[in-house]
């Protein structure tokens, strides 16, 4: 077995079937294995992607919503003992493959560059504009001062520089091969051998920020990860977390905020002060955006009824 997809599932059956088949078409050969964690049990998965007429898929229940590094974990655990994959996909429901080959390429991308143990392809988030090359697609392993810079709007103004450098936007738009610290918690490619030697995901953290952790522990292994732009994926952000990119949910950022205190506060070693310090920033940042979007949302409905516009755009 070369590599095993792991796919977590939370109430969105038919993006996870989807993101499965793309999976199946796209391989060149049966080299591989697909796992899907419900973390919604009885919600659909079952019935959605066990139609999918493909020996190799299995959709394994969890008790309850175990959160997306856990989940991830069990996913991984169950590939372990079924198949013992060279790598893993990490892969979000929301994501589809559409090049013929692609995790393959990743796998060689990996071969060619003898720090690598992971890798990458540009992941097109259809929800924001522009080309998927000038999207923000990686970054490096985040210190206290580069988690500030980019939660305080202000900041990312004043430390320009500090910020583009941390998010390898100065690297934009990406025309070869990028070594990079921190993936995309959407869709990466790593060893299994590194990531089982890291412990995997760390399941203390329930959502967001689990690639922070992945990052900085195969940064202090002395290797990293690498980034194909001639490589790509769909990315319908939001769909596989219940939380729609321009909608604004309190519960989103309280799952934010509590991930990255965590990481300051066990993998920086950050004192209670600073951790304070950047729990205002990101209050007041997800404060703004919450009541930015709600304006903007109230403004386009109103559009809406009096006739200016048609239809409110996605």
């Amino acid at each position: 077995m070369r590599y095993a997809v792991l796919i977590v599932n939370y109430l969105c059956a038919d993006h996870t079937r989807n993101a499965v088949r793309s999976v199946i078409a796209n391989a060149l050969d049966d080299a591989f294995g697909i796992v899907v964690v419900d973390n919604s049990p009885g919600r659909g998965a079952h019935e959605s992607v066990g139609k999918i007429n493909h020996g190799r898929v299995h959709v394994v229940d969890a008790d309850t919503n175990l959160g997306f590094g856990a989940a991830n974990n069990l996913a991984a655990r169950f590939a372990q003992g079924r198949w013992r994959p060279e790598y893993f996909v990490i892969m979000n429901p929301d994501i589809e493959i559409e090049q013929p080959g692609t995790v393959e390429r990743l796998l060689e991308t990996i071969a060619e560059d003898t720090s690598a143990v992971g890798a990458q392809p540009l992941v097109w988030n259809l929800r924001i504009p522009g080309p998927p090359s000038s999207q923000a697609q990686v970054r490096n392993v985040p210190t206290y001062a580069d988690l500030l810079i980019c939660e305080s709007i202000v900041l990312r103004f004043i430390f320009t520089s500090a910020f583009r450098r941390y998010t390898l936007s100065d690297k934009m738009p990406y025309s070869e091969v990028t070594p990079f610290e921190v993936p995309s918690g959407a869709f990466f490619v790593i060893s299994a051998a590194a990531f089982l030697s890291i412990d995997g995901f760390d399941e203390a953290m329930f959502l967001y920020g689990e690639e922070y952790v992945i990052g900085k522990k195969v940064h202090d292994l002395g290797k990293r990860f690498v980034l194909n732009p001639n490589l790509r994926v769909r990315h319908d952000q939001g769909a596989s977390t219940g939380f729609e990119y321009q909608s604004a949910r309190w519960d989103m950022y309280r799952h934010r905020i509590s991930s990255t205190l965590y990481y300051c506060t066990h993998y920086l070693s950050t004192s209670r002060t600073k951790c304070v310090l950047l729990l205002c920033c990101m209050v007041v940042g997800y404060g703004f955006r919450f009541v930015y979007q709600a304006c903007r949302l109230r403004f386009l409905r109103r559009r809406v009824t009096t006739g200016s516009l048609r239809d409110i755009p996605e």
